[in-house]
């Protein structure tokens, strides 16, 4: 499953990335725009889109992490015991 720890790693680094890089277009624009405009609403945009690019940038880098790593062996996924002849008499 894609939300499984060291399953996809590549590829939920892959979009991580593509977010944080978003995220510092965002800011970078809005820090921009506040400087030519004064407007504490550009300001806000700034500080929140610099938190985002922070996150992803933490995101990626535990997803790279987590791929480089050899996964756990499975521990979760135990059979149950089967019956056999001699507990059914």
């Amino acid at each position: 499953m894609l939300t499984d720890p060291h399953s996809s790693e590549p590829l939920k680094a892959t979009v991580h990335c593509a977010l944080g890089i978003l995220g510092a277009v965002c800011a970078i624009y809005n820090g921009v725009a506040y400087l030519r405009r004064k407007e504490p609403r550009l300001l806000m945009n700034t500080i929140v889109y610099a938190g985002l690019t922070c996150l992803e940038v933490y995101q990626v880098s535990r997803h790279i992490e987590h791929a480089t790593t050899t996964p756990p062996p499975c521990t979760t996924h135990r059979t149950a015991p089967t019956k056999t002849q001699s507990d059914a008499s």
